[in-house]
């Protein structure tokens, strides 16, 4: 939306940027936050696009996913926060875009292509309210994952993006070679609920995990521009 302020930089080299869905889709809010973690290689050098052979596998890359997902969902439930969702299709996408920063030795939420987070969710087919997405890049940890979710939660920005009651699931994808990792975590606003409970607990079932499902779209917008503390 055009009354919407420019490109604001925030705390720690993180950007905030307002996207508006093409077609018939609704309108959403998507904050774009970046987190230089450690080791950030930026430049010339990297892997060959189309070259993944460096790669882990999935077989190893998925608990590290469950691993940052569990990380954030117990750090919401420190604040009394309800348990996201982990999304299988946000997954994917938040997946993809990891391997593709990997691949293409790129770090941004645009890639080379000039595809943003809405046209990846979009593309995707996903259909959803407001959402929100944090990505960080480290190398050379014993422990990539818990570097990851230490950087994040340190940063306003993104921690205000983690901490989003807004938002009812997530999508965690990582993509690495086992020195240098790639992080995505695609936070959405879904109206389907039933769509989440694939990968949820009978208890966050029985919390309900939704408290404000009822809250008007207009209201779940302020709240999400709340989010990131403007």
């Amino acid at each position: 939306m055009s009354a919407w302020p420019p490109q604001r930089t925030a705390d720690g080299g993180c950007s905030c940027k307002f996207l508006e869905s093409r077609g018939n889709m609704k309108k959403f809010r998507l904050f774009l936050m970046i987190a230089v973690i450690s080791g950030l290689i930026i430049g010339c050098g990297g892997n060959p696009f189309g070259v993944d052979d460096d790669l882990l596998p999935i077989s190893q890359i998925r608990p590290m996913e469950d691993q940052l997902f569990n990380l954030l969902n117990s750090a919401r439930a420190d604040e009394g926060l309800s348990a996201l969702a982990h999304h299988a299709e946000l997954r994917l996408v938040a997946r993809e875009h990891s391997e593709d920063m990997y691949r293409r030795d790129f770090f941004d939420h645009t890639n080379p292509d000039g595809q943003t987070p809405q046209d990846r969710v979009e593309n995707a087919g996903i259909s959803i309210i407001t959402g929100a997405e944090n990505i960080a890049m480290n190398t050379g940890h014993t422990d990539p994952v818990q570097e990851a979710h230490t950087g994040l939660m340190n940063s306003p920005g993104h921690y205000a993006n983690i901490m989003n009651s807004t938002f009812n699931t997530v999508g965690v994808g990582i993509a690495g070679d086992g020195d240098k990792f790639y992080f995505t975590q695609v936070f959405a606003r879904i109206s389907q609920p039933a769509m989440l409970y694939f990968s949820t607990t009978i208890q966050n079932i029985e919390r309900n995990p939704w408290p404000n499902i009822s809250e008007t779209f207009g209201e779940a917008w302020r709240r999400g521009e709340l989010g990131v503390g403007f």
